[in-house]
């Protein structure tokens, strides 16, 4: 797992364009269009407890440096068709690098791995 000492941030890379991470900030989003990524796909949904960032706080900042920004939240359950090409879409759109974020980045690497993993479910 790489880690950037000047951001203080550790990534789980998981192939040549996508990284995952835990519950990121406002005030990282600088710092991680600064390590050269393209979009930010956050996974978690809104509200699942007191201290999380509002997705749109981060969406706002990942603007502001010019960083796409796709809000595909998932609860643990089902993987539908249309929540896996919403994901699968996104990555593939997207020249560049793509970080995709959750509370853990347990979710998200779930949802990579159903579109771009070994077996892909897509």
């Amino acid at each position: 797992m790489p880690f950037d000492r000047e951001t203080a941030l550790s990534f789980n890379v998981l192939d040549d364009k996508v990284q995952v991470y835990g519950q990121i900030t406002p005030d990282q989003v600088g710092k991680i269009a600064a390590l050269g990524f393209k979009a930010i796909i956050c996974n978690r949904p809104d509200g699942e407890a007191d201290d999380q960032p509002d997705y749109d706080d981060i969406e706002a900042e990942a603007a502001r440096y010019g960083l796409a920004f796709k809000y595909i939240p998932y609860s643990n359950g089902a993987l539908t068709p249309k929540l896996l090409a919403n994901v699968k879409n996104t990555i593939d759109a997207t020249d560049g690098p793509v970080l995709m974020y959750c509370r853990s980045g347990r979710r998200s690497t779930i949802l990579w791995d159903a579109v771009r993993g070994p077996n892909p479910q897509i």
